[in-house]
């Protein structure tokens, strides 16, 4: 019988046709997931900046993604314009950060050049090579950090960095995140530190006492930043995945 069997799992992450794989996981291994999600991904306000980046993509040294969210927002913007897929295909070096990322760029037939062993974005500047003068793309989030452009520049790289997503706070009815969180759960899992924040803003909403609610469940991350987020929170009981990917998040649990 799997360790998993019967057990109760609040799933955060935001749900898109045909990548529900974490609920799918859990489901054949005879747990519950109880499907919550806190984000949502939205196009940014104005492409301008993408677009005119996309114009530019043979004058790259690099395209640098640190989501799986980046490549399929970017390359979907690609799609859109003539023929900046082939461009993207052949011309630029690709790195990412783990295999999930790896994997979304995969599904458009696009190379991906170097990926760390260990997938921290920090880990990804040693293997670019010397960066002097080298012009590299970083397409991101409106909230991620400024630990990567400013390690790339430190490195000597010019930096252009493109919002090709918004990560925003679920839409959520109070009495749904209340159904959700009393549902007696064993473990709540985040795949981001936005998953975490935006369960709190959800639970605030509705009145609820997040920490107390789920003072018995286990708090699974993905990685680090979801970790520390959690940790933030007043979490105490929680385990971070030692391969940041789904399948590393299932091996936590189990």
């Amino acid at each position: 019988m799997s360790s998993l069997q019967a057990k109760r799992v609040l799933v955060t992450r935001p749900q898109t046709p045909g990548r529900d794989d974490l609920s799918i996981a859990l489901r054949q291994l005879g747990a519950e997931p109880v499907v919550l999600p806190t984000v949502e991904i939205q196009a940014p306000d104005s492409w301008e900046e993408v677009d005119r980046a996309i114009a530019h993509l043979a004058d790259l040294d690099w395209i640098v993604f640190a989501s799986a969210n980046a490549v399929r927002m970017f390359i979907g913007r690609c799609r859109e314009l003539t023929d900046a897929i082939a461009t993207t295909r052949a011309a630029v070096g690709v790195a990412v950060v783990g295999p999930a990322t790896a994997a979304a760029l995969e599904e458009d037939h696009i190379r991906v050049d170097q990926i760390p062993e260990v997938h921290r974005a920090e880990e990804i500047v040693p293997l670019l090579g010397d960066l002097k003068e080298k012009k590299v793309l970083l397409p991101r989030s409106t909230i991620g950090g400024p630990e990567l452009p400013g390690l790339l520049r430190h490195a000597g790289a010019e930096v252009t960095e493109v919002i090709t997503y918004r990560t925003v706070t679920a839409t959520q009815r109070p009495e749904d995140v209340e159904r959700a969180l009393g549902a007696g759960l064993d473990y709540v899992t985040f795949a981001s530190g936005s998953a975490v924040r935006g369960l709190a803003q959800l639970s605030a909403a509705a009145g609820l006492d997040l920490v107390s609610l789920l003072t018995d469940a286990v708090i699974a991350c993905i990685g680090p930043s979801a970790a520390r987020a959690a940790r933030e929170l007043g979490f105490e009981n929680v385990i971070v995945a030692t391969e940041h990917t789904v399948d590393g998040l299932i091996s936590a649990l189990r």
